[in-house]
């Protein structure tokens, strides 16, 4: 598969190093894992002597791979069902004249990444509002407790002014009344 053809295409390529060996195709800033290999076909290596002696090697079958010349291309995500994902070489179609057809299907799994990606800040953005409403619902709780608690601290201050008064006149009363007694014995 020509790579260049996808870059002329406006799209990017990242090639997987050392850690990361995974070729990736950026579109619109959706990144799309591929693979392209080569299939092999295995035979299955006949004894030899040496083979026939080890008891280990008696029971471990060999093999030898050797490759076909035949190409996969394949899209290493998950794809919604119906949508086309691996493309192999063919006598009547090589896979080069297949490129369209996976640009497409790239393209097609770009968009659905594009719309989970949307979906998910969209479920994110309401996620912090949610927060935001019930934080803000529980400090307007707080202050609403807080107004009530001063509220309520008033009321008890003035009850116990209210008696103290009371308690004031009572004493004042109380003690005319025994000063009066006082003078006029």
């Amino acid at each position: 598969m020509h790579l260049h053809a996808l870059e002329k295409r406006g799209y990017s390529i990242e090639l997987g190093g050392l850690r990361d060996r995974n070729t990736r195709i950026v579109i619109r800033g959706e990144k799309i894992k591929v693979r392209l290999t080569e299939r092999v076909n295995r035979f299955e290596i006949k004894s030899t002597a040496k083979r026939l002696t080890d008891s280990f090697s008696m029971t471990q079958k060999e093999y030898e791979y050797r490759p076909t010349g035949k190409l996969q291309f394949l899209i290493e995500e998950y794809c919604p069902e119906g949508t086309k994902k691996t493309w192999n070489d063919r006598k009547r179609q090589p896979l080069e004249e297949q490129l369209n057809e996976m640009v497409s299907g790239i393209i097609t799994i770009a968009a659905v990444f594009e719309v989970q990606h949307i979906r998910h800040q969209e479920r994110e953005r309401q996620r912090i509002e949610e927060e935001i409403r019930r934080y803000d619902e529980q400090r307007r709780e707080e202050e609403e407790a807080k107004r009530f608690k001063a509220v309520e601290n008033q009321a008890d201050l003035w009850i116990k002014s209210r008696n103290l008064r009371r308690f004031l006149r009572s004493f004042e009363c109380a003690i005319l009344s025994e000063f009066r007694s006082w003078i006029l014995w």
